[in-house]
């Protein structure tokens, strides 16, 4: 039980890290484009 809401909270962690970043590099190719 303590182990799967473990995992459940790192595979959260995770989506959330991984939208930041896809969010960061799609504005950097946007400034990109810009210039």
């Amino acid at each position: 039980m303590i182990m799967e809401s473990n995992t459940q909270y790192l595979q959260k962690k995770v989506f959330v890290y991984w939208e930041r970043i896809n969010i960061l590099l799609m504005s950097n190719r946007d400034s990109l484009r810009q210039k």
